[in-house]
C-alpha cells in the first residue's frame, strides 16, 4: 500500500524536467491497487495533466485511447504535444507529432523528432528531412541523429572502441548542423538531405563515401587545434594542406566555425584566405552581418573573399 499511497500523493505535483511517472514499482502493487492508480491517472488525464498522458501511453493500453484523443485538441501546446506523444505509443495516429514538427515550440518540434524517429513511414522520412533546417541547432541535430539511427549508420561514426569520429562524413555534417551561421547549417542541411535521399532510392553507404577513411596523422585534430591556439606561432598550414578527404574536411569545418559571430575569429579568416576554401565564402560574408564596412573585421572578410574568389 506504500507504493501506492506515494503515487496518489505525487500525482498533482509538477516536477521540472519529470515527463512521467516513475512505474519501477508497477509489479508489486495488486490488481485492487492497479486499478486505483489508473483512475488516478486517468483522471489526472482528463484535467489535461502531461505527466498522466504520457504514464498512460508508457503503459500500453488501448482502452485509454480515447481519453487521451481528447487531449490532443488542448488548449495548452505542452499539453496537446504529450497526448499525442502518448498516442503514437498507442499505435495511435502520428498526424499530431507531425504537426508539431513543423508548427510547435523549439521543444516540441525536438520532442516530436524524437519521438518520431521509430515510426516507419515515408511522411515521417520527409518531416525529418525537413527538421535538418528547422531554425534551432538542437532540433537540427537531433533530425540528423534520429536519421542516422533510422538508416543504421550509426556504427559509421565510432570506432571499434566505441568512441565517437569527429572526422566521420556523417558526424561531421552534425558538426555543421550546430553551426549559427546561416550558411553553414544549411550546407549540414544540404548534404545531409542529399545523403539520405540517395539511401532511399538505394545507394549503399559505400556508394556515398560515409565510411570514415584515415588520411592525416593519428593525432591530425590535436595538432590543427594546437596549431589554431598557440596564439604565439603563426598557424601551420602544411599540417592540413597535405591532408585530402575527411580529416581535411574535417579541419575545413573546425576552421570555419570560428567565424560565428560570436567570436568572429581574425586567425582563422587568414588561414580560410591562405588555403583558398571557396565553399566558406557564404559563411564568411554572413559572419560579417551587422558589421560596420569600416570594422576591421570586415575589411579582413572582403579582402579574404577577394583572394579565395581569384
Amino acid at each position: 500500500m506504500d507504493f501506492l499511497n506515494n503515487f496518489l500523493s505525487g500525482i498533482d505535483k509538477i516536477i521540472p524536467f519529470e515527463e512521467r511517472f516513475d512505474l519501477s514499482f508497477w509489479e508489486n502493487l495488486s490488481s485492487n491497487e492497479k486499478n486505483i492508480a489508473i483512475n488516478a491517472l486517468i483522471n489526472a488525464a482528463e484535467m489535461g495533466n502531461p505527466r498522466a498522458l504520457m504514464t498512460l501511453g508508457d503503459l500500453g493500453d488501448k482502452r485509454f485511447l480515447d481519453i487521451i484523443k481528447s487531449q490532443t485538441h488542448n488548449t495548452n501546446e505542452w499539453v496537446r504535444l504529450c497526448a499525442n506523444r502518448a498516442l503514437i505509443k498507442l499505435g495511435g495516429s502520428n498526424e499530431g507529432l507531425l504537426s508539431s514538427i513543423s508548427q510547435g515550440t523549439m521543444l516540441s518540434r525536438f520532442a516530436s523528432v524524437l519521438d518520431l524517429s521509430t515510426i516507419p513511414g515515408e511522411k515521417v522520412d520527409n518531416a525529418l528531412l525537413s527538421s535538418l533546417e528547422d531554425h534551432h541547432p538542437y532540433v537540427r541535430s537531433m533530425a540528423m541523429d534520429a536519421l542516422i539511427e533510422r538508416f543504421g549508420l550509426q556504427a559509421l561514426t565510432i570506432n571499434q572502441e566505441g568512441l565517437t569520429i569527429p572526422e566521420s562524413p556523417l558526424y561531421a555534417i552534425n558538426i555543421l548542423l550546430l553551426a549559427d551561421l546561416k550558411p553553414l547549417w544549411m550546407k549540414g542541411a544540404w548534404e545531409a538531405q542529399q545523403i539520405f535521399n540517395s539511401l532511399r532510392k538505394g545507394s549503399s553507404s559505400n556508394e556515398l563515401n560515409l565510411h570514415y577513411i584515415q588520411n592525416g596523422p593519428d593525432n591530425f585534430r590535436k595538432q590543427v587545434r594546437d596549431s589554431f591556439f598557440d596564439l604565439k606561432n603563426p598557424f601551420d598550414l602544411y599540417l592540413i594542406q597535405g591532408v585530402k578527404g575527411h580529416d581535411r574536411y574535417w579541419a575545413e569545418i573546425f576552421l570555419s566555425l570560428q567565424l560565428e559571430t560570436k567570436t568572429r575569429n581574425l586567425r582563422a579568416v587568414e588561414i580560410l584566405k591562405k588555403l583558398k576554401i571557396a565553399w566558406v565564402i557564404p559563411a564568411l560574408e554572413a559572419s560579417c552581418d551587422g558589421l560596420p564596412q569600416t570594422d576591421g573585421y570586415y575589411l579582413s572578410v572582403q579582402e579574404a573573399i577577394s583572394f579565395i574568389s581569384i
